[in-house]
């Protein structure tokens, strides 16, 4: 007996109850972890499109994992179209790591692959308080206040859609909403609403590192076809990386730093992604910072077409230099293959590595860098054919043998992680 309920009471789980809404929220809550099947029925043959709607926001807040088989329960529009969103979102039930603010390191670079600025980082809305609430009488409060901020997010007033996300007294939705305009603003106004993302990832805790991460991988998207030589196709792209440095530049310095290099891996690594051609567009397009990630990303892919094997490691070095000397001017549309991120194999410095260079390697992966662009290149065959299995191991001795430090410290760290030793 829960608050009146009988829970088998012969003519549903919800009989009991006798239409009170408390009580039928408190059941179903109570039921969900061991019988989904038997709210599902009940919830699918509530009398009350509202009522389904408190329902099934009640368990999606409370279980978000799994709980997409609710939603077409409820009635056709936005409250469907929340629940889908919402039970989608696996930050929401898996465990929440601690925010790790990246430590500079002497050799320069990312700590980790983390993406998160400092601690107390500077925020134009430090007196940020409630709004009024206008969802008191919902029968889905959290899904209303949302709504409601991704309204004044469409309306370029993202201060007070943090303020309305405010009114959610659970800390976990309360960040989602944030995280959630954050999304909005970058969808709605691409990188000019870069500015209002950060202010509402810095709210959105305990969900700020992944805001700050995939307002980054949204940016990214505004990436062309590597193969597209047209004289503005890159224009969006770096508006992107201005927006990155004009946000965090007075804020927190280092991030913006960290965070460009970032958003570079992501956007050369969607460019090259499923292209037919290799070359070396970009490089004539963006600046000199984006540069080493077009090598990783043209590497990659040229490793992907062609199979690790196909070269040894100089043979490699040779045919990347070779693609990405050519030069095209027509246009490309960019293929519609996943960006595959890179598997991160250097998670952490182990003594002494913290003064070796560090740049992002193809979103959430981290390598090593060189100034010497073959150099570099040999960098990028050894990271590309580590994770390109079987791993032809003949090149990856030969980088451990070559006499840069970088790239025979990169062969050795890379096999050691393939072939742990005992």
């Amino acid at each position: 007996m829960l608050l009146g309920c009988t829970v088998d009471a012969p003519a549903g789980l919800l009989s009991g109850c006798d239409g009170d809404a408390d009580c039928e929220i408190a059941l179903v809550l109570q039921t969900w972890p061991e019988n989904p099947d038997a709210v599902l029925h009940a919830i699918t043959n509530h009398p009350l499109p509202e009522g389904r709607i408190a329902l099934v926001s009640q368990v999606v807040q409370a279980y978000p994992e799994g709980s997409a088989r609710l939603c077409p329960a409820l009635p056709a529009g936005s409250a469907r179209d929340r629940c889908l969103q919402l039970s989608g979102r696996p930050h929401l039930w898996q465990e929440i790591r601690p925010a790790q603010p990246l430590a500079p390191r002497v050799g320069g670079g990312p700590s980790s692959t983390e993406i998160s600025p400092i601690l107390d980082v500077a925020t134009r809305w430090r007196e940020l308080t409630a709004a009024a609430d206008p969802c008191g009488e919902s029968s889905d409060h959290t899904g209303c206040i949302i709504e409601a901020a991704l309204e004044s997010i469409g309306q370029r007033r993202a201060q007070e859609a943090a303020a309305l996300c405010l009114n959610i007294p659970d800390e976990r939705w309360r960040g989602e909403c944030m995280f959630l305009a954050a999304e909005s603003a970058l969808n709605k106004w691409g990188a000019h609403g870069y500015g209002d993302t950060v202010e509402l990832c810095i709210a959105a805790e305990p969900f700020s590192q992944n805001c700050h991460s995939h307002s980054l991988m949204l940016m990214a998207d505004l990436a062309p076809s590597a193969a597209d030589g047209q004289p503005n196709s890159w224009s969006q792209a770096s508006t992107a990386a201005s927006a990155v440095r004009t946000a965090w530049s007075w804020r927190d310095p280092q991030m913006a730093a960290l965070a460009e290099d970032r958003l570079w891996s992501e956007v050369t690594g969607r460019a090259y992604a499923g292209a037919h051609l290799v070359n070396g567009n970009p490089l004539a397009a963006l600046p000199e910072p984006a540069w080493p990630h077009i090598r990783a990303a043209a590497v990659r892919r040229l490793i992907d077409l062609e199979g690790a094997s196909a070269h040894d490691l100089e043979g490699w070095v040779s045919r990347a230099e070779n693609a990405l000397a050519d030069r095209s001017r027509a246009g490309a549309r960019r293929s519609d293959t996943t960006f595959r991120a890179a598997a991160d194999l250097w998670p952490s410095d182990l003594p002494g590595e913290e003064t070796i260079p560090a740049i992002a390697y193809l979103g959430t992966g981290r390598r090593t860098v060189s100034e010497d662009p073959t150099i570099d290149l040999t960098l990028c065959v050894l990271e590309a054919v580590a994770r390109s299995p079987p791993v032809p191991m003949q090149i990856m001795k030969q980088g451990a043998a070559h006499p840069d430090p970088l790239v025979a410290w990169t062969a050795k760290r890379l096999m050691e992680l393939r072939e742990p030793e005992e």
